[in-house]
């Protein structure tokens, strides 16, 4: 069971020690995610030691359950695109974010799963270093979008692109006769070749 009630700690305030129950009751969540389907909050509330109705003080019902959740792991999925190095020219550097969101979706599928709840829109912290480094490419005079667009042109045609490649791989869809992983570098590669720039 979880430890979520830490008044006593020397100098914890109000707020911290709200921050600290929460924590504990999100990653809570995320091992029962992990171990099933989408836990209830009947499920985090037994894990945790909390009653039901106690978890509304830190989230706006099962939704805002999933939400956060959903945060978490656009939050784990950023560290681990935080990997590929800033070093790199923006097309290698989107090539391989491409390629390390796609392996995200095939080696964290709990996580990833998390990705395609509650949400209407990209994960922000994942699509952000998509965005960036599209950005730093058009700066830069390496990329350039069509006719009236930008970087976030660029951004979205790729991160769709690897998100797609990510969703066939987590739902075990891309059994094909192929090297897959060559052919997801490919695809990556040329879309991202397609917004290079002639100047």
């Amino acid at each position: 069971m979880f430890t979520t009630d830490d008044e006593g700690t020397p100098g914890s305030t109000v707020s911290e020690r709200g921050e600290r129950s929460r924590n504990a009751i999100l990653q809570a969540a995320l091992e029962l995610h992990r171990a099933g389907p989408t836990p209830s909050l009947r499920d985090v509330a037994r894990r945790t030691g909390y009653s039901p109705g106690a978890l509304y003080r830190y989230f706006e019902g099962k939704e805002g359950l999933i939400r956060a959740l959903a945060d978490e792991a656009d939050r784990r999925a950023a560290e681990r695109l935080g990997d590929v190095s800033p070093d790199l020219s923006p097309r290698d550097r989107l090539i391989r974010l491409g390629l390390a969101y796609v392996a995200f979706g095939h080696y964290e599928p709990s996580l990833f799963s998390l990705l395609l709840q509650g949400r209407d829109r990209p994960p922000g912290q994942v699509y952000g270093a998509f965005l960036e480094s599209a950005r730093s490419g058009v700066e830069s005079g390496a990329l350039r979008a069509g006719k009236g667009q930008g970087a976030e042109a660029i951004a979205y045609s790729i991160w769709s692109l690897s998100h797609g490649m990510a969703v066939l791989s987590f739902t075990g869809s891309a059994v094909v006769d192929l090297d897959v992983e060559a052919a997801q570098r490919e695809a990556i590669a040329a879309l991202v070749g397609a917004f290079g720039s002639n100047t």
